[in-house]
This record gives structure tokens, C-alpha cells and sequence, in this order.
């Protein structure tokens, strides 16, 4: 069948709504449009998001439930879509199930498509627009108070527990048949104050939540509800499988304290809702399990990317610096040690990146414990004990320590400090105290950096090599 037969008979139908003055068929649609309305888009690509040999019904379900989803955490009304397929070949059977797959959830909602695209492609592509018409006041992922609850829908990590699984597509299957939460998202635009839904999940949605909205989020880790399908990790390690699955398709969001109950008579025998949570001011994400702390921005690299990170991804900036640090160094006829307790070794890892890097860095050490800066670094533990973990004084004895390990190293940077979430007696996460030992002469400095584990981490590493130049010029 020619291109326009295709559509005419998987994808055109009578339209019923009347603010619609023109549908499929035409170079564009022409609506009638008398409130706000809510658009997002999404694709999915064979071999990336589905296989080939995926249920063409339930694929068509999910091409449309993820729209209505990110449509829900704005507590829209579906309302329209456009749908773009991009396909190897005409499979008459393929396109009849993926159409009715389809209709069967834009029927649940009364959604119009109104256009689109079918052109061939040698890997298969969906991309849907949808459209819903917004309350009067939309939730956003910016609105959430410092002291509001945060709760959740549904559990999570089924999906991710389905996948590994490879489990068949069926209507039960939460990653091939997901269940948009429109009519939740709906009623919470009475009460909400922030939302968002979980594509990507937990962990990715509550880091977004908090950069969005400016606070951090503390989880009670025993109340957030994980699907018992989940049980190839216990503890901690389910937990942050758990989080960091993606493809729940639920929705995070929180809200006044005031509204707890009103919240609780949304949920159904096909709904939960729970509160695993609260705003707070200090912006970043951890959430409590027994007697640990999990920061949710050291999980970020679990979470699944579309373009994953290497290490010739790293900030253009901070790679520039590891270059110039390293053309300083060769100059001078320097060869560089670090010594890294909060950084973790990631101030190493930044500089060797640079090819040639061997000619200029000789190594170093990541002294975690005071007991390894003491076993490693020569540091007193009634130095530490004195100075405190975090202190010039503790930095400047790894700056010695390590000039005294790799004996060969002519220069040496040695950093302290508390990334967060926790801190020390009378300092608070941020507080970082850099060594440098450079031109024979030993020098520090203490400093107070703002945000999450992860930023407060890039930023020492940031000061420890420009500060570094500085004294080697």
C-alpha cells in the first residue's frame, strides 16, 4: 500500500472533539484552542528502548503512555498527539497491532491524533506529541517548600526487575503496558505543590525536583514501597537498584502538610500513595536506611544516560585546567603526588586524563579514614585529634606525607574536607581544606563551597589545580 493508504486505514478516524477544525490529512491540523495547554514529546528507538521482536500492541500502548505520563505530572487533561513512525518495512500485521495498541489507551482518555509522519527508517522509530489541556494551576517540577511532604505513587522497580527478567509484554507488565497516573495527576493540581513523573527513575526525579525547586529532600528509605519482584539484592543494594531503574512511570510530588489527608483519599485499590519524605532547606537529596545515609548525587552515574559519560566528557574547563597544569609542571621540571580524602580520587583522575600525563604525575593516594592518613601519610592521629580532620593543619601534614611516599614527586596536592551529606563538630558539608606544596614551599587554604556532594567535589578539584598554576608560576 502507498504511504497515504497506510494512514488512512491504522490511523484515521472520524474526530469527535470539536475544537478540532481539522485533523489527519491536511499539512497540519488546525486547533481551537481556549486554554493552556501542556506539550511533550518523546521517541522510542529500536534497539535502545525496545527490541525488535517487541509486542507491536504494547508498543503502541507505551509509545503513548510515557506522553500521558509526563502530561499527568502537570495535572493535564489529555487531549491531542501527533505521532511520527519511522519503519524498515510495511508489515500490514505489525502497523494493524501497533494502531490498536493505540486506540485501545487514547480511547481511555478520549485523546485525538491529529497527525504525524510514516516514513521508512532502517531502525525502527516512534516519536509521539502529545497535547493536554492544563488546569488553572499547573504542577511544575519548581514549586516545592521547604517543610511540604514528599510523597510517591505506586511502588518502583518492577519494571527494572521485569526487564532483567526479560519478561513477556502483557497488560500486568508495568515496563511493556505502564499505566499513566492522569487521574492522580488531575487531582493533585488542587493540592500539589510540586511534581514529576518517574521516566527515569527515583533517583534521577528527586535530584530534579531538588535542582529545580532550590531544597533538598530527605527520604525515610523503609517508606518508599519496592515491588517484591525485586529480589536479587537486599538492603541497600536493592535499595539503590531500586531507585535508579527508571521506568516506573509514577509520580513524585509533594505538598503542604496541611493536605495529608486530602492526599490520602486519592489513593485506590489500584493506587497507593505514600509519604516517604520531606522538603528541607539544604539542597540536596539523601535518604535514611537504619543508621546510613545514601546521597542520592553519588547514585547520578547509575541512573541510565542516552549519552553516557566518559571521561572526555568532563568539564571543558576543568580539562583545560589538567592541560595547563601539566605544561606548568613539565616546564618547571616538576613531577606531581595528590594526596585526596573527600575528592575520592577524582582529582587524579582529572589529571591524567591529558595524554603524556605520565610525564608529570607520579601518583598518589585516596586516604579516606584518619587511620589511613595515619598508615599512608605519616599523618598523627594527635595531629588529627588537635587540628581536626578537616583543618589546614591536617592538610598541610598530607602534603608532607605524600612528598614522602613518592619520593620521586617534586610537588604535591593534598585535599580534606566534608562533601556531605553529614559534616564535622562546628563545620558544616562544603567546609574543604587544600595543601599545595610547589617551589619547595608548603601553603594552604580552607574553603567553603555550596551544593551537592558531587558539585562540592568538582569545585576542590577546580580550586586544587588553579591554585596550583598559581604557585607553580
Amino acid at each position: 500500500m502507498l504511504e497515504h493508504e497506510l494512514i488512512e486505514r491504522f490511523f484515521l478516524r472520524p474526530v469527535k472533539a470539536q475544537n478540532i477544525k481539522l485533523g489527519i490529512g491536511d499539512d497540519a491540523a488546525i486547533l481551537l484552542a481556549h486554554q493552556p495547554l501542556a506539550v511533550t514529546c518523546d521517541t522510542l528507538v529500536a534497539g535502545t528502548h525496545f527490541v525488535a521482536d517487541t509486542d507491536p500492541y504494547f508498543l503502541g500502548r507505551k509509545a503513548l503512555a510515557v506522553n500521558l505520563s509526563d502530561l499527568a505530572a502537570m495535572g493535564a487533561v489529555p487531549a491531542y498527539a501527533l505521532l511520527a513512525l519511522a519503519i524498515p518495512d510495511i508489515q500490514s500485521k505489525w502497523l494493524e497491532e501497533f494502531a490498536r495498541g493505540f486506540w485501545s489507551l487514547s480511547d481511555e482518555y478520549q485523546l485525538e491524533l491529529i497527525g504525524g509522519d510514516l516514513v521508512y527508517s532502517a531502525r525502527a522509530t516512534i516519536t509521539l506529541t502529545a497535547f493536554g489541556h492544563l488546569p488553572d494551576s499547573p504542577l511544575r517540577q519548581d514549586g516545592a517548600f521547604v517543610d511540604d511532604d514528599l510523597w510517591l505513587s505506586g511502588s518502583i522497580g518492577a519494571a527494572l526487575a521485569q526487564l532483567r527478567s526479560d519478561c513477556p509484554a502483557s497488560h500486568n507488565s508495568t515496563l511493556h503496558n505502564p499505566a499513566p497516573r492522569v487521574g492522580l495527576g488531575r487531582q493533585l493540581a488542587s493540592c500539589a505543590s510540586a511534581a514529576i513523573d518517574l521516566s527515569d527513575g527515583l533517583c534521577a526525579a528527586t535530584l530534579a525536583l531538588s535542582r529545580k525547586s532550590q531544597v533538598g529532600l530527605e527520604i525515610e528509605a523503609k517508606q518508599v514501597p519496592i515491588s517484591s519482584a525485586l529480589k536479587l539484592k537486599k538492603g541497600i543494594g536493592r535499595f539503590e537498584d531500586a531507585i535508579c531503574g527508571g521506568e516506573d512511570y509514577e509520580l513524585l510530588f509533594t505538598a503542604a502538610k496541611k493536605h495529608r489527608q486530602t492526599i490520602a483519599n486519592f489513593a485506590t485499590e489500584q493506587i497507593s500513595i505514600n509519604r516517604i519524605g520531606r522538603v528541607i532547606k539544604r539542597e540536596q537529596v539523601v535518604a535514611k536506611l537504619n543508621d546510613q545515609v545514601i546521597d542520592f548525587a553519588s547514585l547520578e552515574a547509575k541512573v541510565y544516560q542516552h549519552f553516557a559519560k566518559s571521561k572526555t566528557d568532563l568539564p571543558a574547563d576543568l580539562l583545560s585546567l589538567a592541560h595547563t597544569l601539566g605544561t606548568l609542571l613539565k616546564e618547571s621540571n616538576n613531577k606531581l603526588a595528590v594526596a585526596e580524602s573527600c575528592t575520592g580520587g577524582m582529582l587524579a583522575s582529572y589529571l591524567t586524563e591529558p595524554s603524556g600525563s605520565s610525564m608529570w604525575f607520579e601518583g598518589g593516594f585516596v586516604t579516606y579514614s584518619s587511620t589511613s592518613k595515619n598508615k599512608y601519610l605519616d599523618v598523627s592521629l594527635e595531629l588529627i585529634s588537635r587540628a581536626g580532620v578537616v583543618s589546614t593543619t591536617v592538610a598541610e601534614a598530607m602534603v608532607r606525607g605524600v612528598l614522602a611516599s613518592v619520593n620521586t614527586a617534586t610537588a604535591a596536592i593534598a585535599v580534606t574536607g566534608w562533601a556531605g551529606p553529614g559534616a564535622g563538630e562546628n563545620q558544616s558539608a562544603g567546609t574543604v581544606c587544600i595543601g599545595w606544596a610547589a617551589n619547595s614551599q608548603i601553603s594552604s587554604q580552607q574553603y567553603f563551597f555550596s551544593g551537592n556532594r558531587h558539585t562540592i567535589r568538582v569545585q576542590a578539584v577546580r580550586v586544587a589545580m588553579q591554585e596550583m598554576c598559581l604557585r607553580l608560576k
